[in-house]
Order: structure tokens, then sequence, then C-alpha cells
């Protein structure tokens, strides 16, 4: 292991397939500007000691905890819940066939976004505490927090990519994400954390989706990436919300809580918080009005936030 190790990881947005690409939909994903990034230090001692410090992304430590031995016994922490699941994460990595340095080990991580933003502060995580102790990060998701795993993909993600399961195994290529009128296209933060988890366990209720839904949804997600024409992009995105709140039995987010807008919304991951695409013909200055008059202050625009 390295005695001085730095590891960055990109956070995510699923544009196009959420929930349906646990069922083998092709959906389209973007890394973002935003993302985490990990500092680890090795010193020589007796003692087997983990102290790992989280930074928010102003720079204030939100969580400190210092773990020892070789089952991560919590010694001193500011979070018992965040402490249980680092050891969960750990004790995976073991399980998994790592061998963890021995000595005292430094952990500080930097996270360039708010923690609420849901962009990707698990799946970061996972991908740094994977590529440290070289285990397979996608076996340390299933393990820990579990998900389809497009997220840890676009950890190490340059560009945008279409992300498939295949026979639960992850599959996913690059792809050129680049409409001609990206100054129409935002992000609008709807001020609250959705929990991914819960929004899985609601959609596994509803049963398998049938083979035609999967099946035009990866149509959809594929056709959003060679669209030059913004009617037929807003088109497109409204198709996608439409057949996703169908299935789910929601109301689309613009019907809900948008009606009057020029234009085009599409909820991004567990539908009801998080971030929202908003694509319009008026531009920026329009969008960004708008959700400001609605109270919702944190608008990105699609250079901002795309990596």
């Amino acid at each position: 292991m390295a005695a001085h190790l730095h590891i960055a990881a990109h956070g995510k947005l699923l544009l196009a397939g959420e929930y349906f690409v646990l069922d083998g939909a092709t959906s389209l994903a973007i890394p973002t500007r935003f993302g985490q990034h990990f500092d680890i230090k090795v010193q020589a001692s007796k003692a087997s000691q983990l102290h790992w410090q989280s930074y928010d992304f102003q720079e204030k430590i939100w969580f400190q905890s210092m773990l020892a031995g070789k089952d991560f016994q919590s010694i001193q922490t500011t979070n018992v819940s965040f402490t249980s699941r680092l050891r969960q994460i750990l004790l995976a990595c073991q399980e998994l066939g790592t061998i963890f340095p021995q000595g005292t080990v430094t952990v500080q991580s930097h996270l360039d976004f708010p923690r609420d933003w849901g962009l990707g502060s698990s799946s970061t995580l996972i991908y740094a505490v994977a590529e440290w102790l070289r285990v397979n990060p996608f076996e340390l998701l299933q393990k820990t927090f579990g998900g389809s795993g497009y997220d840890i993909a676009c950890a190490n993600s340059e560009s945008a990519i279409f992300y498939q399961l295949k026979g639960g195994q992850a599959n996913w290529k690059p792809v050129l994400f680049a409409p001609p009128f990206r100054e129409k296209i935002g992000f609008v933060y709807l001020g609250h954390k959705k929990n991914s988890r819960e929004g899985i366990q609601a959609y596994r209720q509803k049963g398998n989706p049938p083979k035609a839904l999967i099946q035009e949804i990866s149509y959809l997600a594929k056709a959003l990436t060679h669209q030059d024409n913004l009617e037929a992009f807003m088109q497109i995105i409204e198709k996608l919300e439409q057949r996703t709140g169908d299935w789910l039995d929601l109301t689309p987010v613009k019907y809900a809580q948008f009606d009057d807008f020029d234009g085009a919304i599409k909820s991004l991951g567990a539908w009801g918080g998080d971030f929202v695409l908003t694509v319009s013909p008026k531009g920026k200055a329009y969008m960004q009005e708008y959700f400001q008059a609605k109270g919702l202050d944190h608008y990105l625009t699609f250079a901002e936030m795309a990596l």
C-alpha cells in the first residue's frame, strides 16, 4: 500500500432510465464537476488505528472517528450512524479479500458539494475505498448500499455514459452528450434530499415492468444523445417523465409543482427530491428567475454541472 494516496471521484446524475435501470434498461448518466476527493496516509506503528475526518464543501469538519483493530471497533466518533456505515464498508472489503494496511491510517475526505444535494456522497465513498483497498467497487456496493451501480461507473468516467445491467453485471460505455442547445438546459435543486433506497423499494413493490416498457425507456434514453432539435428533445424528456410517472403512479413534477413553466422538466434519481432537469426555449435567465420566484435558488447551468 502507498504511504500517501490521493483518490478523486466524480459525482453523478442519472438523466434517463431511473428505476428501470435496475431491470436492464439502457440508461443515460453523466459524471458531474462536483465530487469527493480523499487523502490517505499510512504511518508505521504497532497499533492498528484508523483516523477518519470528513470535510464538507465549505471545508468544515462534519464527521470524525477513530477505529481500532481488525474489526474496526469505534473508539471515538461524532456520528454513530455514519461510523456504523463506515465499519460495514471496511468489513465488506475484508470479506472481499483485502488486507488492511498495518499502522496508523489517516483518511481525510473533502466534498465539493452540499451533502444534501444527492450527487453521490455515498457512491464516491464506495468507489474511493474500493480503489484504496483494491477490491471490486461493484461487489463492494452490493455488500453495502446496493443499487444499480451506474453511480460507481460515473465516479471514474470522463464523459456521459450509457449504463446497463446484463445478467446482473454492470456494462457501460462512454457516449457523447453535447446538445447544441446546452445553454437552454439547467438543473435545479428542489430543496430536500430523497432517499434512493426508499425510492427503489417503492419501485420494487410495483412488480416487474413489461419488456416493452424497458425497451421504450432504453430507446428514449439513447434518443436524447443524438437529438439536435430543442422541441424534439423536450418531447423526449416529457415522454420519459410520463412513462415513469405512469408506472410509479406518481404525478410528474412539472404538473405537480411547476405547471406554468415554459418548457420541460424531468425528475432525476428518486422522484420527489434532489435535482430536476429543466429545458426551456427561453434560456438561462428565464429559468433562473422562474425558479427563484418559487423559492428555489440553486440553479446550475449544463456547463456548471456536467463534467
